[in-house]
């Protein structure tokens, strides 16, 4: 790689005297594909990532455009792995059916491509197809700069499938028409597959036969009412020719597929009213879809390929051919009586001029780059796709990939296999018999958020913004859409990659499919967990992302739980002094500092709560964090018995347990007048759910064993309950007396070496 960009010229004529007729600069646009025939191994060794070049039909530059791949590729390969699309008018300049005739000696690369308008294009008078074009290098880098920029613009308007002579629009009532024999529409490869069901196909024609029949469908009686069928949000039309434009549908293909649908059964079975479509409309080439590797596009091609109406069937796996059969039969209804005869008033071509005539859309066309138009899709989204976070992130993540590393659209693919891993994870775990999910995307970003700031040493405030606001700002600034204040300069620094995303997952995936080796490892992560710094939790996985494996793990939250402990209970809330602590935490791990050095700051932090908490027996005395306090008194109370089983021990502390009163409020035989003893630990322990609804404000003897055989004490199965049964009554002086213990075994615990 050169460190200074150069300049390369490119002619886009196909002949060996470059005759105007052979000029291919259409396919170039239409692909965003460069390549050289001639010169073509110069071409390919020459060329790299970033280099710019200036696209020449005949004499005149045109375009100018950015290298995207590293190095141009065998336009043969290129061909064979359907990275260029041909359509029919391409045949008499270039033989798109043969691939292996440009085998090593015609070569590719992609590029971002800029039209030059009229007034900037400019003469070179140097005839070749490919050299060195040093001497306009200011210029054409200039020209790409200024037009490349991303503009913003949003226009609507109303269209129509297609205005035939037969209609005539009021004065200042013009509508353009949708389907015009130029325009190819195109489904991005981030939209979701072609999936109306049955019932939205039967709605959707049957509202059609609603406007055609008008107000009494039953009476055959043909009205032809104007119908609006909703919104459609299309990006900027993009020039390809003359005879060609391409536009992205964002938000409309299912209605736009559905009516391909609809057109394409009318010519199976009127075959002639081909004659009365406009001319492009029923070669049906004037839809495409990049969805799913083109594999949608090769379900598609098969049904506008089709010509007996016999092939079609309800029962096809094809999407396309079983909803044009479905169009077909209810089609069939509509226009036959109770007999089942075709309704005399029905006519096909009436009934074509109102399919193209009456139907409208209110088109929104978007000028802006992927961001901004998924913002404004996210704004304006009647149907179709509904984006929550972990969908917008794999379109901007896609986004990042294509423009900005010059990855090309196998790239969301790449980006879909994270997400289809997450599932194949969580399928083969409950086929293990769990009945919960071992992961989730939300978890996998909340985790790359956490890393990206720590790795790239971004702002500590970003820790606290939620994630989706902060990818949502960390795509803008990185894909240079706009910038946000709280994103300094070093996020021009940051890189993304799917490697690191694929390696968080499989560190979430082992660490949340682990198992506790011993009690200190199961109470440190409950600590974390129940504190009032739980969302720390994600340090663990920050750790196997680091490089270090779950048993040295744990030897990092064992005193990091003991610090969000002690913090916990000495505070009625959160306070910025442990964040900032686990911030730096979070950065030291970013860092990869050797493990010495943040086991010491760790522990470091542990000593000074130490020093501070002179007043923790305080802060045990009056009401306090009670489930992460009693969840502890528990856990010591059980490893005091001797437990054997890590998962049973595990479920006690984790689930279908209360917070029991010892001495219950509504307990009026015996008088306990303080009521922050009463809500201290002396007084709370864990007690199973079923029992302490069972007993409520019971007395405490009765709590203990209860004559009427209803559940109580004696049937629990906490150590903690077991120990408080040995009690004869339970009044002020037993409360006293445990919070005495508790406190002291809590400190000794908290504060082990």
């Amino acid at each position: 790689m050169h460190d200074k960009p150069r300049v390369w010229k490119v002619g886009s004529r196909w002949s060996e005297f470059g005759a105007r007729g052979t000029s291919i600069v259409d396919i170039f646009r239409r692909n965003n594909y460069v390549f050289v025939g001639s010169n073509g191994e110069r071409f390919r060794d020459s060329v790299e990532r970033n280099d710019y070049l200036a696209i020449a039909d005949g004499y005149t530059i045109v375009a100018v455009a950015k290298v995207l791949d590293e190095k141009p590729s065998d336009l043969c390969h290129l061909m064979k792995d359907r990275k260029l699309r041909f359509r029919s008018s391409d045949s008499d300049r270039f033989d798109y059916s043969n691939p292996d005739v440009y085998k090593d000696w015609c070569f590719g690369v992609r590029v971002h491509w800029v039209d030059l308008p009229a007034h900037e294009r400019f003469k070179y008078q140097k005839a070749g197809t490919f050299y060195g074009a040093n001497m306009y290098w200011d210029r054409i880098i200039d020209l790409y700069s200024h037009y490349s920029n991303q503009v913003f613009d949003i226009t609507s308007r109303t269209l129509r499938l297609h205005r035939t002579g037969h209609v005539s629009d009021p004065d200042g009532y013009k509508k353009a028409d949708l389907l015009d024999g130029i325009t190819v529409y195109s489904i991005p490869i981030y939209q979701r597959e072609y999936s109306w069901s049955e019932s939205q196909i039967v709605r959707f024609i049957h509202d059609i036969f609603a406007s055609y029949w008008g107000t009494n469908p039953e009476e055959h009686i043909i009205s032809k009412d104007p119908m609006f069928i909703g919104t459609m949000q299309v990006s900027q039309k993009r020039f390809i020719s003359k005879r060609e434009s391409g536009q992205d549908i964002i938000d409309g293909q299912q209605r736009i597929s559905t009516l391909l649908c609809l057109l394409k059964y009318l010519c199976l079975r009127f075959p002639d009213i081909k004659d009365l479509l406009p001319p492009g409309i029923s070669s049906f080439d004037w839809l495409e879809t990049r969805v799913n590797n083109d594999v949608e596009d090769a379900l598609l091609r098969k049904l506008c390929g089709l010509h007996d109406i016999s092939l079609l069937s309800v029962d096809s796996e094809n999407v396309y051919v079983r909803n044009c059969a479905i169009i077909g039969d209810v089609f069939t209804q509509s226009i036959t009586d109770d007999q089942g005869k075709v309704c005399e008033q029905f006519n096909i071509e009436d009934f074509c001029d109102h399919l193209l005539n009456n139907i409208y859309f209110v088109v929104v066309e978007t000028v802006a780059g992927l961001s901004k138009t998924v913002q404004i899709f996210n704004t304006i989204n009647t149907a179709g796709l509904d984006l929550n976070g972990d969908d917008i992130f794999k379109v901007r993540f896609y986004e990042y990939l294509h423009d900005k590393c010059g990855e090309g659209d196998e790239a969301f693919n790449e980006i879909g296999n994270v997400y289809e891993r997450i599932k194949l994870l969580n399928d083969d775990w409950r086929r293990k018999g769990n009945d919960w999910d071992l992961l989730n995307m939300s978890t996998v970003r909340d985790v790359y958020k956490d890393y990206l700031i720590s790795r790239f040493d971004l702002s500590d405030s970003l820790y606290q913004m939620a994630t989706d606001t902060f990818f949502e700002r960390l795509f803008d600034v990185i894909l240079d859409v706009q910038e946000h204040k709280d994103f300094g300069s070093k996020t021009k620094g940051v890189s993304l990659s799917i490697a690191d995303l694929d390696l968080i997952v499989d560190k979430i995936a082992k660490w949340n499919g682990s198992d506790f080796s011993n009690e200190t490892e199961l109470i440190s992560y409950k600590l974390i967990e129940k504190s009032r710094y739980s969302r720390y939790t994600r340090i663990c996985y920050l750790l196997l992302v680091a490089g270090y494996d779950i048993k040295q793990v744990y030897e990092f939250i064992d005193p990091l739980s003991r610090v969000y402990f002690c913090y916990s209970v000495a505070y009625a809330k959160t306070i910025y002094s442990i964040h900032y602590f686990s911030y730096k935490v979070l950065k030291l791990i970013g860092k990869s500092e050797n493990a010495t050095t943040l086991l010491d700051y760790i522990r470091q932090k542990l000593h000074n709560a130490k020093e501070e908490m002179h007043c923790f027996r305080k802060a045990l005395d009056r009401p306090v964090w009670r489930d992460m306090v009693c969840c502890v008194s528990a856990y010591l109370d059980e490893v005091e018995k001797g437990f054997t089983d890590l998962k049973e021990l595990n479920h006690k502390l984790s689930f279908g347990y209360d917070i029991e009163h010892i001495h219950a409020n509504a307990d009026s035989s015996v008088d306990v007048d303080d009521i922050n003893l009463q809500n201290s630990i002396g007084n709370l322990v864990l007690l199973e759910s079923f029992i302490n609804r069972s007993i409520q404000d019971l007395p405490f003897r009765e709590k203990v064993d209860r004559s009427d055989g209803n559940c109580c004490y004696k049937d629990s199965k906490y150590a903690s309950i077991s120990k408080i049964r040995k009690y004869s009554k339970w009044e002020k002086e037993e409360i006293t007396t445990r919070l005495d213990s508790e406190f002291q075994r809590i400190v000794d615990f908290v504060w082990k070496q």
